[in-house]
Parts: structure tokens; C-alpha cells; sequence
């Protein structure tokens, strides 16, 4: 599996799939690995938007990653119900988890765009502390 991350990660210039990818299990890895697919939508979106990148993720083209990274066997999927606090039976949404979080972060602790995420997370919160 770590060799299907790594080939992920050194397509991601040259592909917009794997760069969707990519930005999935960067985000998974920032919050422990298990996200709603559509909080990994708006989380994704966040990140690219803090590293100053151009281009929203859509639902679709993250569900499409999403079910692709789970052929490869590196995250599983679940249909489930969200909770919600507009609707009292909650939203159907798809909850993903990474198969392996270490082995993943293995490849991402190494990845030049996840330390500079982390760099600007820090200063920012080392700026609302002062």
C-alpha cells in the first residue's frame, strides 16, 4: 500500500486525479484519519485556499477519489447517516476512514505541501495567543 501512496504523491503535478487524491489524504491525515466525504470536501478546499491554490473541490470529483482510493485499498468508505442540527433524522453522507494512518503519514510527514499547512496552521494560532 505505502508504494500505491507514493505513486499518488509523484503523479499529483501531472494529474488532477491524483492531486485530488493527494489533498484527500493530506486532509485525513490532519484530522486523525475518519472525515465525512463532505467535510472532506470543505476541508480540502480550506487547505488549498491557506497554501493560496486556485480551484474548489467538488463533491463529485472528491466521491470519484474517494471510491478510487478505496479500490487501492488505502481508505474504506461507509454509507451512514450524519447527525445534523437542522435535520432531526440527520443527512445521508459517506464516512471514509484511512486504512493505515501511520503508514500514510509515513509519505505525507515527508510532503512539502503538509509541513508548509502545518507551518502556517502554527503561526496562525501562535498569532491569536499573543
Amino acid at each position: 500500500m505505502i508504494n500505491k501512496v507514493r505513486e499518488i504523491f509523484a503523479k499529483e503535478q501531472s494529474s488532477k486525479k491524483h492531486k485530488i487524491m493527494a489533498d484527500i489524504l493530506r486532509v485525513l491525515c490532519l484530522t486523525y484519519g475518519r472525515l465525512w466525504l463532505s467535510e472532506i470536501v470543505g476541508e480540502v478546499n480550506a487547505f488549498r485556499r491557506t497554501l493560496g491554490e486556485r480551484g474548489e473541490l467538488r463533491f463529485d470529483e472528491a466521491l470519484r477519489s474517494v471510491e478510487e482510493l478505496e479500490r487501492m485499498g488505502i481508505v474504506s468508505s461507509e454509507k451512514r447517516v450524519r447527525s445534523s442540527f437542522v435535520l432531526e433524522s440527520g443527512v445521508p453522507d459517506i464516512l471514509v476512514n484511512l486504512n493505515n494512518r501511520g503508514l500514510v503519514l509515513t509519505v505525507v510527514f515527508l510532503d512539502e505541501k503538509y509541513i508548509r499547512y502545518i507551518k502556517l496552521r502554527e503561526e496562525a494560532f501562535k498569532e491569536l495567543r499573543e
